[in-house]
């Protein structure tokens, strides 16, 4: 039972991963016969997974059973979202960019933060 603001923002946050990655992998298999527009998918799914792991950090702190599983998924996240920023901004070479780039890889890297952020919701 989710009966705390941390408990639906990490189920809202998690929808919405979810379907973040799941729309385009699904579009790729030719399930459906639509998918969302890349020009606002590309920057959305970099914020998105930033705020995912930031708060994947944060939720593992209250969990039990996948705390150390949550930090793992927070930390790789983390890099699938800061390389492309850090890419654009010059920070780092755009090759790293490019090979995290993968769209497949990054869909569902986004789906499996949305399961995590879902199933740490009704801790």
């Amino acid at each position: 039972m989710i009966d705390d603001t941390r408990g639906w923002l990490s189920l809202f946050l998690g929808i919405i991963a979810a379907a973040f990655g799941a729309i385009p992998l699904l579009f790729d298999f030719g399930v459906i016969g639509f998918n969302l527009p890349f020009s606002i998918l590309g920057n959305i799914l970099s914020a998105l997974l930033i705020l995912g792991a930031v708060f994947l950090f944060i939720d593992s702190a209250h969990e039990d059973h996948l705390q150390w599983v949550s930090i793992i998924i927070g930390i790789v996240l983390l890099v699938f979202g800061a390389v492309p920023l850090l890419a654009m901004f010059g920070v780092i070479p755009d090759f790293l960019s490019e090979i995290l780039a993968v769209s497949i890889i990054r869909n569902i890297m986004l789906v499996v933060a949305g399961v995590f952020l879902m199933l740490g919701s009704g801790d």
